[in-house]
């Protein structure tokens, strides 16, 4: 965000290099920096700088996604900072929050009287319904498209309007290459709910004999993945948690269409309900 602001806005570009260049000499002189706490950043990088922008005369509209996402203490001071600076930026500047509807987000939020997006309401059904229509079409070109539509019904009615859940499901129809008839018996017998979804991947990884997955390996990846506080690169993920480069490489290649994401060639996972899914105490056999 601080950056492509900087892009835009000649005073922001020149705030941050102001804040930085004193950063740099408090942080010399024992201090602690600008950059050590989430909170402290937004206010000094952000809330500070958008003061100094001219009006552009249109509307600024600042994103910030996936609050639910930050742990529970840094999010609630993240917010009481936004609450308490509501009023003192531009009008033209506004700012778009998202997260799921986690009971201390509600009810920081609350005075704003913010949208709640209900996934079963129709016209996301709509379009999640168009969304895996396309992506079958696309995969099964020969079969008619009446046996089509009865596979995106099935599909959505497990979904429960939830998109991780359809996007999961396509990915592992697209991995496994299952036919019409093995993707419509997989449908039949799929449970709703994201869980359902990544218990189905693991199963599918962990029983494919052509291509074996260590359990005790895939333990120890994921459980470095899931521990470091910001996505790493593969190297850095083995030198923390003494992981051996080839096996964790071959495991992340196995599972980054499904449930592994690289960015810039850091690995994360693709969306927080799979680190809630098996950091689950329930899921485990005793």
């Amino acid at each position: 965000m601080a950056w492509d602001l900087s892009q835009q806005f000649q005073e922001f570009h020149d705030h941050l290099e102001t804040v930085m260049a004193n950063d740099e000499i408090s942080t010399t002189n024992g201090q602690p920096s600008v950059l050590s706490q989430t909170t402290t950043t937004f206010s000094r990088l952000i809330l500070d700088g958008i003061q100094t922008i001219s009006n552009p005369g249109k509307v600024i509209l600042l994103i910030i996604d996936a609050l639910d996402e930050l742990d529970i203490h840094t999010r609630q001071s993240f917010l009481d900072v936004l609450k308490h600076a509501r009023g003192s930026y531009p009008n033209w500047i506004k700012f778009f929050l998202t997260g799921r509807p986690e009971v201390d987000i509600a009810n920081s939020l609350n005075y704003l009287n913010p949208l709640e997006l209900e996934p079963t309401k129709q016209n996301n059904m709509d379009d999640l319904r168009i969304f895996i229509s396309n992506q079958l079409q696309s995969m099964w070109k020969t079969v008619p498209s009446q046996d089509v539509h009865e596979c995106v019904e099935l599909l959505l009615a497990n979904a429960d309007g939830l998109f991780i859940y359809v996007r999961n499901v396509l990915v592992l129809i697209a991995e496994k290459k299952y036919s019409f008839h093995d993707a419509h018996e997989q449908l039949r017998n799929f449970k709703s709910g994201p869980d359902a979804v990544y218990l189905k991947i693991l199963q599918a990884a962990l029983a494919d004999k052509n291509d074996f997955v260590d359990t005790s390996v895939f333990l120890h990846v994921f459980g470095v993945i899931l521990a470091v506080c910001e996505p790493l690169d593969i190297p850095s993920l083995c030198e923390i948690g003494s992981l051996d480069i080839t096996q964790t490489s071959i495991l992340i290649s196995k599972f980054s269409r499904t449930i592994l994401k690289l960015d810039d060639c850091k690995v994360s996972v693709v969306h927080k309900s799979i680190k809630d899914f098996l950091t689950n105490s329930d899921h485990c056999e005793h």
